[in-house]
């Protein structure tokens, strides 16, 4: 699970504003293992990666991009 969270003037905000889970039937995706973020389109966008995931095939790999409204 990878949990997003805003920072404001008073720091961390108390609930995540977005929570990623995938790979449930993997255990030992490392979901969040690989974390970046940037922009796309113009727009922010996250990515979460979990190297050992099984997205399309077994030990290809994972990545997941997030981009909040």
């Amino acid at each position: 699970q990878v949990s997003l969270y805003t920072v404001g003037d008073s720091g961390l905000s108390e609930t995540p504003f977005a929570i990623m889970v995938g790979e449930t039937d993997d255990p030992g995706s490392n979901l969040g293992r690989v974390l970046s973020g940037g922009m796309l389109g113009g727009r922010p966008a996250f990515v979460a990666g979990a190297d050992s995931g099984e997205s399309t095939g077994l030990d290809n790999g994972s990545a997941y991009i997030i981009q909040p409204n």
